[in-house]
């Protein structure tokens, strides 16, 4: 079994994971577009993500534009965590996703003997960054 997290956005899901993609080195970037589906939705919407999904280190990320109409309500109850595997990719990756987003615990060595930090990035999605060092 495995656990696959699945965002949901309002219109900049390609941008967005697009984004993700190339910050994570993400492989294997598909997509479907709502034009393609046998689904009525307004015209301004034909060209937004139906379902689209990539891969990186053996994760993998689902992701769509919500259905037109549906709001997208972005909260604390749900983050994204990813275990880095050395120093200088945390600090990589936390500085790129974090960009233009609101940080919600700066990046720094913390009691439990990990580097961590956390973040809500500029589209909403809140993330958690730790590198065990010991």
């Amino acid at each position: 079994m495995n656990l696959v997290a699945y965002l949901s956005f309002e219109g900049k899901c390609e941008e967005a994971t697009r984004f993700y993609c190339e910050v994570l080195g993400g492989t294997g970037y598909n997509i479907d577009i709502y034009k393609n589906a046998p689904i009525e939705c307004p015209e301004e919407y034909k060209e937004k993500v139906l379902h689209g999904e990539f891969v990186f280190n053996g994760n993998k990320i689902f992701f769509s534009d919500a259905f037109p109409g549906q709001k997208v309500v972005f909260g604390d109850s749900v983050s994204l965590t990813l275990e880095m595997f050395d120093d200088e990719t945390l600090v990589r990756v936390y500085e790129q996703l974090s960009e233009g987003g609101k940080i919600i615990m700066p990046l720094q060595d913390t009691f439990w003997g990990a580097k961590f930090g956390s973040f809500a990035d500029k589209y909403g999605i809140v993330w958690s960054l730790n590198f065990q060092k010991s």
